[in-house]
């Protein structure tokens, strides 16, 4: 396994979560964003189907790992609605703002990362 630290979360779901008062656009991107099919392919199609933590091919079984919480999806804030295709395409940046802060992994990895001790350690509480 490589260095685990770069993964770790830098901030708590919770601490996110009453920071940006639960507003939409920080759901989208927190709790949200995980399960849009577009946004997993392109990062999928980023990582070239490798996963970070164990640098083998992801097939399938894999999850969106966030490594930061402290994010809003912007095109929400913008426009009113979350298409990462479309946000990609008109918004590159904004687009870039999310997959900084997120990694597809497989889910023993992801289980791997969030049973760590050694992240547990880093995480901000």
């Amino acid at each position: 396994m490589k260095n685990l630290a770069k993964y770790s979360a830098k901030n708590r779901l919770e601490k996110m979560k009453l920071k940006y008062n639960n507003k939409i656009s920080w759901q989208l991107f927190a709790t949200k964003i995980q399960f849009n099919i577009d946004f997993r392919n392109q990062k999928l199609a980023e990582q070239k189907y490798i996963c970070p933590i164990c640098e083998e091919e992801i097939f399938q079984h894999s999850t969106l790992h966030h490594i930061d919480y402290d994010h809003g999806c912007q095109l929400y804030k913008l426009k009113g609605l979350q298409d990462c295709k479309l946000c990609k395409s008109i918004c590159p940046n904004f687009h870039i703002g999310c997959s900084k802060r997120t990694v597809m992994v497989h889910h023993k990895c992801h289980q791997y990362l969030h049973n760590s001790k050694y992240l547990n350690r880093n995480r901000e509480f």
